[in-house]
């Protein structure tokens, strides 16, 4: 009697166990052993061959990973990074793409209601109207980060949500082209905005990100749509002098509320204010397009510029 009590509780004290043993991690020496796991472990359950085969061509990027280690050797200006995304240009062709395109522009942003100035600024600070989307293979991209880069669980989500879109899209591994951290065509979503916010809006089939400028234009548009754009709130501009009230209240912030439904922006170098801007409450949705405040000044700085092409 004693001998099958001590093996009853040897077996349920085993069977606790079991689902950390099933859900332990796969060991790997290199990269191929990786993707050997990453297959068993994420890919077994929800792709079927030939997605698999597509994972499988992915190649090792050492130059993805250099990137990603990189760091700038110093923090730029306000003034410095708009010099080094050429402002100036972005807003000269940010102009002549608005001429160009302007009734889809246009009747996008109505559709949509969000501000058409600001769709063609997003094109443009993102690829330069379609010139630089990336040479990188996205499958390689994601696959080398979520192997060996910092942020390996955002990586891996990318990964899957990446071959989702190849089977949904039917996209040729040697044909799916992006940045080196997976951001895809001329509004260089990531693989998950992609899922969220591409739109077939010329109804060929493709949600086209890459060559076709309704899908961009309607793309870009609906990520503001989704993400709380409220029409006619994108408005700029620079304040040389602070009243007193509002420095001492927004003293050590970033970000203050403001009269007239703005906010105050603080650009700081060695958090020594240098420059502060009105802006409108937009701003915290272009915030979720790209955490940093030099991006969405830039991006409402270009779009004021461009708002008045007729």
């Amino acid at each position: 009697m004693k001998n099958t009590l001590v093996r009853i509780l040897v077996l349920a004290t085993s069977l606790l166990f079991l689902p950390a043993l099933a859900n332990a991690s796969c060991n790997y020496e290199d990269f191929e052993g990786w993707k050997d796991c990453f297959v068993k472990e994420k890919l077994s359950q929800r792709m079927n061959s030939v997605d698999v085969a597509t994972f499988r061509s992915a190649q090792y990027v050492p130059r993805v990973i250099d990137l990603d280690k990189k760091q700038p050797e110093k923090k730029l200006t306000l003034k410095e990074y708009q010099k080094l995304i050429d402002i100036n240009g972005k807003i000269a062709r940010g102009k002549a793409f608005y001429r160009e395109n302007q009734e889809l522009v246009e009747n996008v942003a109505a559709e949509y209601k969000v501000n058409p100035e600001v769709i063609v600024a997003l094109i443009g600070l993102e690829s330069d109207y379609g010139k630089n989307q990336g040479n990188y293979n996205i499958i390689d991209s994601l696959a080398t980060l979520s192997y060996e880069g910092r942020r390996k669980n955002f990586f891996e989500k990318e990964l899957l949500n990446a071959l989702t879109i190849a089977k949904n899209e039917k996209f040729k591994y040697e044909n799916f082209q992006g940045s080196w951290a997976g951001a895809m065509g001329q509004c260089q979503f990531m693989p998950s905005s992609y899922l969220s916010y591409a739109v077939d809006y010329d109804n060929d089939g493709v949600k086209d990100i890459w060559h076709s400028k309704p899908d961009v234009v309607a793309s870009a548009a609906n990520y503001l749509q989704k993400n709380g754009w409220q029409f006619g709130n994108s408005s700029i501009s620079r304040i040389y002098k602070l009243d007193k009230n509002y420095a001492q209240n927004c003293k050590n912030k970033d970000i203050c509320n403001y009269k007239d439904n703005l906010n105050l922006i603080f650009v700081k170098n060695d958090d020594i204010v240098t420059d502060t801007f009105a802006v409108g409450k937009n701003y915290k949705v272009l915030m979720r397009w790209n955490r940093s405040n030099f991006f969405v000044l830039s991006i409402l700085t270009i779009a004021d510029k461009i708002k008045t092409v007729s």
